[in-house]
């Protein structure tokens, strides 16, 4: 398994990547400011060539139209056949996910 973090002050993201699927874990606030380390995590595991992502978002407190984008081009960017699931959301992420119509990506 391998592990990388980028952080800041108001948002995080860690990734680890094994077994055919990469996992981002989220914190803070996923905002235009966060959105370029989310990025950047994304490629990362994307660049791994895994089948499956799945992104952890228990510690995300907050969620703009720039996290939802970057979610709508890694589940673009899978490999034929992946997954993306949004796991562990909060009421107030999981409604803004769903108000975007994204609500079948995610598994409480």
């Amino acid at each position: 398994m391998i592990t990388k973090q980028w952080g800041g002050e108001a948002f995080t993201v860690a990734v680890d990547v094994g077994d055919g699927t990469a996992r981002l874990t989220l914190g803070g606030e996923l905002d235009l400011a966060g959105g370029e380390r989310f990025r950047e995590a994304l490629e990362a595991a994307l660049a791994a060539r895994h089948r499956d992502v799945v992104i952890e978002c228990g510690e995300l407190t907050y969620i703009d139209s720039t996290g939802i984008s970057l979610i709508c081009q890694a589940r673009l960017g899978l490999q034929d056949g992946g997954t993306l699931v949004l796991r562990g959301a909060q009421p107030g992420t999981q409604r803004a996910i769903e108000l975007c119509g994204l609500g079948d990506w995610l598994d409480e």
